[in-house]
C-alpha cells in the first residue's frame, strides 16, 4: 500500500525460523483471550416477556436481573440459542436493535454500529443458507504485498443472503477499519474495506474452510495478496433433532413484535412474517 498511509502490509527482516514463530504469535494475537478454549457449546434459555410496544419481549437471565424481572414472572422459555462471547463457525449472530421505536431482532446490527455491536446470542442458518454456514464465524488472516511484506488482521463475520456483515478484529489496531460492502456469491468474496482515508477492493475465493484472493487499493497502485482461516474455537455439539424455524410475529400496529418458533399463535391481530429468522432450539 501506498508510502506513509496505514496500510495491511508490514516490514519483516526476520530470518526463516524467526519469521514462523513470530506468524505464529501474530495469528494468536488476533484472538481475544479464551478464544482458544475447548470449552463445549451450551444453550442457554431465552425468556418471553410481556409484549410492550417498543420494547424486546425477549430476555437473558442476565437481563432478567437488570429488570427485576423474576424468572416466574416472565411468560416462560420461548426457546433457547447459544451465548458466547466469541463468533462461532457456522452460527449466524443475532441482534438486538432499536429503530423508529421498535425493538427488534435481525441477522445485522444497525449501518455504522457494526464495531462495537455485540450478538444477543448465536444461532443456526435456515436449511438452504449453506453459505452462511461456510461464512460465518471469526477469521484469521495475513496479507501480503507485492514486495513480500506481511501483516495479520482478523474478522468476524457473517452472511444475511449474499450480504457479508461483518467487523474487523476488536483485538488489534485495525479495529477502526470497516467493511464497507460486502458479497458471497457461488463462493466468491467480494469486500470494500475503508481505513482511515484509504479504501481497499478485496476479491477471493473459498475452499475447504479457507479464503484466498487479492487485495487492491481503490485509486492507486498498491496491491497483494491474502488468505484467511475459520478459527475452530468451540465444540459445538448439540442436539440438531430439537431445532426449530425462529419467526417474527408483528402487530397491526408493526411496532410490537412477538419471537416464537410456533407456526401458529393462536390469537388474532398478529401476522407472521414469511421467512424464519434462523434455527434455535426448542423450550
Amino acid at each position: 500500500m501506498i508510502s506513509g498511509s496505514p496500510s495491511f502490509a508490514a516490514p519483516c527482516a526476520l530470518n526463516a525460523a524467526i519469521s514462523a514463530f513470530l506468524s505464529w504469535f501474530a495469528l494468536a494475537s488476533l484472538l481475544p483471550p479464551g478464544a482458544n478454549a475447548q470449552e463445549p457449546l451450551k444453550l442457554e434459555p431465552i425468556y418471553r416477556l410481556k409484549t410492550q410496544p417498543g420494547r424486546l419481549p425477549l430476555a437473558m437471565r442476565e437481563r432478567l436481573k437488570v429488570l427485576n424481572i423474576q424468572e416466574s414472572d416472565t411468560e416462560g422459555i420461548a426457546f433457547r440459542a447459544v451465548i458466547s462471547e466469541d463468533w462461532l463457525p457456522g452460527f449466524v449472530p443475532i441482534f438486538a436493535v432499536e429503530k423508529d421505536g421498535s425493538a427488534f431482532l435481525r441477522r445485522a446490527p444497525l449501518a455504522g454500529q457494526e464495531s462495537f455491536s455485540e450478538p444477543l446470542f448465536f444461532a443456526v442458518p435456515l436449511e438452504d443458507e449453506p453459505a452462511a454456514r461456510r461464512i460465518a464465524g471469526r477469521w484469521t488472516c495475513i496479507s501480503t504485498n507485492a514486495r513480500g511484506d506481511k501483516h495479520y488482521f482478523g474478522w468476524d463475520l457473517t452472511l444475511d443472503g449474499e450480504r457479508v456483515i461483518g467487523r474487523f478484529g476488536q483485538h488489534t489496531e485495525y479495529r477502526v477499519a470497516l467493511l464497507a460492502r460486502g458479497t458471497f456469491r457461488s463462493n466468491r468474496i467480494d469486500l470494500i474495506v475503508e481505513y482511515i482515508n484509504d479504501r481497499y477492493a478485496m476479491q477471493g475465493i473459498w475452499h475447504d474452510r479457507k479464503l484466498t484472493g487479492t487485495w487492491q487499493l481503490v485509486d492507486g497502485e498498491d496491491h497483494g495478496w491474502w488468505e484467511g482461516s475459520l478459527v475452530e474455537n468451540r465444540s459445538s455439539a448439540l442436539d440438531s433433532a430439537n431445532l426449530a424455524p425462529l419467526y417474527e410475529w408483528r402487530a397491526a400496529d408493526g411496532k410490537a413484535r412477538r419471537y416464537s418458533t410456533d407456526t401458529a399463535l393462536g390469537e388474532s391481530g398478529w401476522e407472521r412474517t414469511p421467512r424464519p429468522l434462523c434455527q434455535v432450539w426448542r423450550p
